[in-house]
């Protein structure tokens, strides 16, 4: 087992890569302890997915060569973009209101996934960094549609009680703050290894916000109380 390099490249990450992991964990813990709610399924399997994805690269770096590493590697992320895009569209399709919108998320949520499919079958070994740019630019669009939905249609309701409100939130800032450093990466650090593994700090801090943006939505999911029971 290799733990010297799995922890030299944690140390160059600040060791942010575990509490992404440790947030990833504290959702599926908070969903199933608290009662399995329908509205939070969504917001669970991404952070069941994004844990696996993480132990898959903690098994490669332990027991793989740099070969079968890259490979196993590059197809989990693939696997979890395909489940995170379709997760996260899913569950503003099912926040907004209007129906040509909802009808839009889901076009694009399919030709995306194909896309990304048809990406990684053609590039199994060096993964395409760009079709995360991609991800966040499109659910960009539609968390800001959501929050313009929700500011000019839903003003008596206080938001901030809304577990929609926290899960969106939470998508919205993880994107905002991982498209730019995929652009980083694709084109002006690529020669530069060790800048380009310290920058992977900012997506494991982006990942740990975002899994506590779900853990709060989960837990006002919790706290709402059925009409027939007020």
């Amino acid at each position: 087992m290799n733990w010297e390099h799995l922890l030299e490249t944690a140390r160059k990450t600040f060791y942010t890569e575990f509490l992404d992991e440790l947030s990833s964990l504290c959702v599926i813990i908070i969903y199933f302890s608290k009662g399995k709610k329908k509205g939070s399924k969504l917001l669970a399997i991404i952070a069941i997915a994004g844990f696996l994805q993480l132990l898959v690269y903690h098994y490669s770096m332990l027991f793989l060569g740099v070969s079968a590493r890259k490979h196993t590697l590059h197809s989990s992320i693939y696997i979890y973009l395909v489940i995170e895009a379709a997760c996260c569209l899913m569950y503003l399709k099912a926040q907004i209101k209007s129906t040509w919108v909802k009808k839009t998320i889901l076009f694009s949520m399919i030709l995306y996934i194909g896309y990304l499919i048809l990406v990684a079958c053609s590039l199994p070994v060096h993964f395409a960094h760009y079709v995360e740019i991609f991800e966040g630019f499109l659910i960009t669009i539609f968390c800001l549609y959501y929050f313009y939905e929700s500011f000019t249609q839903r003003i008596a309701r206080k938001l901030s009680t809304e577990p929609a409100f926290w899960a969106i939130l939470g998508m919205l800032i993880l994107f905002c703050m991982t498209m730019p450093l995929w652009g980083l990466l694709n084109f002006f650090v690529k020669g530069n290894s060790m800048l380009k593994e310290s920058l992977f700090t900012i997506n494991y801090l982006a990942y740990t916000f975002f899994f506590i943006a779900l853990s709060k939505a989960i837990l006002c999911d919790k706290s709402i109380t059925p009409p027939s029971m007020q």
